[in-house]
């Protein structure tokens, strides 16, 4: 290892010389004998863009994204059937108009976030990622409502099981994806 000189500027160039990075030099092996990710091709063949965990995990996409869109089409269209689900009552054209504006907004944004990573494969990753925060979120607010509010009965606490197995689904695909090349520079 070498020092720099007066005015010499750190450099990628300075650095090889300087110290052996061998873990960091593309071509060579990494920490562990592993290649390391950010490297050209260090990316398993199944973790690629269009590999086999980015097709499933773009079909997820699809099926969640419709399944949304069903959910904020049947809040705009019939909001009463829709909190029905969950136990609420709309007593008032007030009730009703929240549950149109905020539920089916919400879930028909999702449904342009969700789609989209289902059909632009350099926007998968990022959606996953949202999907995931989403579902965490849902699934730690129904975990408090049960500390704070008690039980919520069993429709709300199917909501949970499925919200917390949804969050555990898209961290899982979120972590075997590959960064996109957007996202890796």
């Amino acid at each position: 290892m070498r020092c720099l000189g007066p005015g010499q500027i750190l450099t990628r160039q300075t650095i090889r010389g300087s110290i052996d990075l061998g873990s960091l030099v593309p071509g060579r092996e990494g920490l562990r004998g592993r290649r390391v990710p950010w490297e050209e091709g260090a990316v398993p063949a199944d973790r690629t863009h269009g590999g086999v965990r980015e097709r499933m995990t773009r079909g997820v996409l699809a099926v969640v994204g419709l399944l949304f869109l069903a959910l904020g089409t049947e809040a705009l269209v019939a909001p009463i059937r829709f909190a029905a689900r969950t136990g609420m009552v709309l007593p008032s054209a007030a009730a009703l108009a929240e549950v149109r504006a905020a539920y089916s907004g919400f879930f028909v944004v999702m449904t342009a976030l969700v789609l989209g990573g289902a059909w632009w494969p350099t926007r998968t990753r990022p959606a996953v990622g949202w999907l995931a925060l989403l579902f965490t979120v849902f699934a730690l607010a129904r975990m408090l409502s049960l500390v704070m509010d008690g039980w919520p009965g069993e429709a709300g606490f199917r909501f949970l099981l499925v919200e917390a197995t949804g969050a555990l689904v898209a961290v899982a695909c979120w972590r075997g994806l590959a960064p996109s090349p957007a996202e890796r520079s």
